[in-house]
């Protein structure tokens, strides 16, 4: 999976057309142009109130073999002074139930380990069982086994 970070170069290149953006990101934007121009103009809306830097930010998630844009996903703000950043993550709706939410969490889990700013990743999702619970649950158990080591 690669991470493309939503900014205002992104959004012209979607209004230039969906060839543009797939000589200019090597991927295709498919039949989700319009999700896709409307997710990017959401994510720009919000980050613009809060003036967000890299790695803080909405990204479009790329399928590396299909080279297809498949969802989004984002850090919600940048690290509170405590250590503690918020992630999200949306699949499309073809894509959902083949990992890429899962792969997308992984991804931005991935970035805030790196980071010294990070002291806890966080996640909220409604207490019944459901695709975002078990997605949240297989990285937490993924997350747990790397930091013991195994």
């Amino acid at each position: 999976m690669r991470l493309i970070p939503v900014n205002e170069e992104v959004l012209q290149v979607i209004e230039e057309g969906g060839e543009h953006f797939s000589i200019y990101f090597q991927a295709e934007l498919a039949e989700n142009s319009d999700l896709v121009r409307e997710v990017v103009q959401q994510t720009l809306a919000m980050t613009t109130a809060r003036t967000p830097n890299l790695p803080w930010l909405g990204y479009l998630a790329i399928d590396d073999k299909t080279k297809v844009v498949v969802g989004t996903c984002a850090f919600k703000a940048a690290p509170t002074p405590d250590g503690v950043v918020e992630i999200a993550y949306f699949t499309f709706p073809q894509f959902e139930g083949q990992g890429y939410a899962t792969a997308m969490a992984e991804k931005l889990i991935a970035i805030g380990v790196e980071s010294a700013e990070v002291r806890h990743i966080i996640a909220h999702t409604l207490p019944e069982r459901n695709a975002s619970a078990r997605i949240l649950a297989k990285v937490r158990y993924a997350a747990g086994r790397r930091s013991r080591g195994s």
